[in-house]
């Protein structure tokens, strides 16, 4: 979420503080000690937002549906993976892709479980482009 939306949504939740006690029969001073209240807290949540950005699902992830009983898959096809991948809790495939090298990758992915072995691979591939550099440099006055 942007830094705009996050101060649009603390001023939509400031106009229903003020809305609540309001409606609540408290006075105007009443309204505007939460309000300054709120005004203390406001800043040091937008600053953890801006310091501590949360990373979940920023990188490519290569992911699959949950299945029951699997514990664990195998890639292969490709050296970026060399051993297994541990299953999420419901089953599911997640694994980064941020440091795999840039170029095409042709995969094969099972789902395996100890008790029941391995089932068929899926094929899968994809590719990764190569960043372009910055085009068009110049130095100007």
């Amino acid at each position: 979420m942007s830094t705009l939306a996050w101060l649009l949504v603390a001023f939509g939740v400031w106009l229903i503080v003020l809305a609540f006690a309001l409606s609540l029969g408290k006075s105007a001073k009443d309204a505007d000690a939460m309000i300054e209240r709120w005004f203390k807290v406001v800043p040091v949540v937008l600053l953890f937002i801006l310091l501590f950005p949360i990373q979940a699902m920023c990188s490519p992830f290569l992911v699959c549906d949950p299945q029951n009983e699997i514990e664990y898959y195998i890639i292969t096809g490709d050296p970026y993976w060399s051993s297994n991948i541990t299953a999420q809790p419901d089953g599911s495939l997640k694994t980064d892709l941020n440091a795999i090298p840039i170029g095409n990758h042709v995969i094969q992915v099972a789902a395996c479980s100890e008790l029941w072995g391995c089932s068929t691979t899926s094929p899968f591939s994809f590719s990764r482009p190569q960043r372009l550099s910055p085009g068009a440099l110049t130095i100007t006055k």
